[in-house]
C-alpha cells in the first residue's frame, strides 16, 4: 500500500515540476527552472519533515518521498551540469554545481529552522491558553 501513496505523491510532484519548467523558461546558461524547483523543494522538505504534524503515515509518504522526490530533480541537475561542461562552460557549470549544493543544504536548514520556530510559537500559544 505504501507504493500507492508514494506513486500518487510522485504524480503530483512530477506535474508540479513540469509546471515550474513551463513558468520559468530557460534563459542563458544557468537552468533557473531546475534551480528554482530544487531550492523550493529543499526548503519545503526541511520544513515539512521537521514539523512532525503528520496525521497519517500515508500522507507523509505521499508528500515527502512521492511529491518532493519527484518535484526535486537531482538527475536533471546532474545532466545540466554535465552539459555545461561538455559545451566548455566550466565556470558557469562550477557556479551552478556548487551553488545548487550549497543553496540546497542552506535552504533545507532554513526549512528546519522555520519548522522549529513554528513549533516554538505553537508551544508558547498553547501554554498561554
Amino acid at each position: 500500500m505504501n507504493y500507492f501513496w508514494v506513486g500518487i505523491g510522485g504524480i503530483f510532484g512530477a506535474l508540479s515540476r513540469y509546471a515550474v519548467s513551463l513558468i520559468i523558461a530557460p534563459t542563458g546558461m544557468i537552468p533557473y527552472h531546475t534551480l528554482t524547483a530544487n531550492f523550493l523543494g529543499c526548503y519545503v522538505l526541511g520544513l515539512l519533515v521537521f514539523l512532525n504534524r503528520w496525521r497519517s503515515s500515508n500522507l507523509r509518504l505521499a508528500v515527502t518521498i512521492g511529491f518532493m522526490g519527484s518535484f526535486t530533480t537531482f538527475s536533471t541537475f546532474s545532466l545540466e551540469t554535465a552539459n555545461l561542461i561538455k559545451q566548455g562552460y566550466y565556470i558557469p557549470a562550477s557556479f551552478y554545481a556548487i551553488g545548487s549544493a550549497a543553496g540546497g543544504v542552506l535552504l533545507a536548514a532554513l526549512g528546519m529552522l522555520t519548522a522549529r520556530l513554528i513549533d516554538d510559537q505553537k508551544s508558547t500559544t498553547e501554554v498561554g491558553k
